[in-house]
């Protein structure tokens, strides 16, 4: 009687490491994406804030 020896396959192989590069790729461009247009957005409000506080001036020196 001869016995089957069983050949386990390799838990990663070549494929499986590059998709999981390619995985943790797309998430840092995701985070870095999302931290750009945070930035984005501050500049924006900060830009209407100014614009704001000069329009309000100008009102005042209108009315003295």
């Amino acid at each position: 009687m001869k016995k089957e020896v069983i050949k386990s396959k390799p838990i990663f192989t070549l494929s499986t490491v590059f998709q999981v590069i390619a995985a943790l790729g797309g998430i840092i461009i995701v985070i870095l994406k999302g931290v750009v247009d945070l930035e984005d957005y501050y500049k924006t409000w900060k830009d209407f804030r100014t614009i704001e506080m000069t329009l309000l001036q100008e009102k005042y020196k209108f009315m003295t």
